[in-house]
C-alpha cells in the first residue's frame, strides 16, 4: 500500500521508503514475545541519552502498571554530559507519591533494562494537556527546566 502523496512524488519515496518497500511512518513499535506488534510511540520522542536511544512510551508503559501511579509521562531533561537524562513525570494514585527508587525497583521487576529506567522525577498533581487532549511534553519539559534545583536525581545513575 502507498499512501497516496507519493504517487508521482519519487523525492517522498526516495525520503520515507526503503530500499525493501516498506515505508518509514515515523511510528515506534515493540514486537511481543507472541509476535504481535504494539505502537508505542513516534521516533521523534525518543530519548537520545549518551548516544543510547529510550523510548519515553516503552518505560510509560511499565510504570502505568505501578499500583501508586495513576497517570505518568516520561520526557527526556538536558544534560551536560549525556546530552539528556529521562525523568519521569508522575501524578500518584494518592497522597503518598512512590519515590524514584520505588519505580526503578518496580522496572527491575517488569524486566525493564536498566540503561531505560528514569533518573530524574517529577510529582504532579495532574499532567499537563495540549489543546488536543495529549499530554503536553513541551510544558512538563519547561516545568523541569524552572524547578530542576527541586527535583533530586537516582543516586546510583550514571
Amino acid at each position: 500500500m502507498t499512501p497516496l502523496c507519493y504517487v508521482a512524488a519519487p523525492d517522498l519515496d526516495t525520503l520515507y521508503r526503503t530500499e525493501d518497500g516498506w515505508v518509514r511512518t515515523g511510528d515506534l513499535g515493540l514486537i511481543d514475545e507472541d509476535g504481535t506488534l504494539r505502537v508505542v510511540g513516534r521516533l521523534k520522542d525518543v530519548v537520545i541519552r549518551g548516544g543510547a536511544n529510550i523510548s519515553p512510551a516503552e518505560v510509560e508503559i511499565e510504570l502505568a502498571a505501578h499500583p501508586a501511579v495513576r497517570d505518568v509521562v516520561c520526557v527526556g531533561v538536558p544534560d551536560p554530559l549525556m546530552g539528556e537524562r529521562l525523568a519521569a513525570c508522575v501524578v500518584p494514585r494518592d497522597e503518598v507519591a512512590p519515590s524514584l527508587v520505588e519505580l526503578c525497583a518496580h522496572l527491575d521487576t517488569r524486566g525493564l533494562e536498566r540503561r531505560k529506567h528514569p533518573e530524574r522525577l517529577l510529582v504532579l498533581n495532574e499532567l499537563p494537556l495540549t489543546p488536543a487532549g495529549k499530554p503536553d511534553r513541551a510544558e512538563l519539559r519547561d516545568r523541569w527546566a524552572s524547578d530542576a534545583e527541586r527535583h533530586q536525581p537516582l543516586a546510583s545513575a550514571g
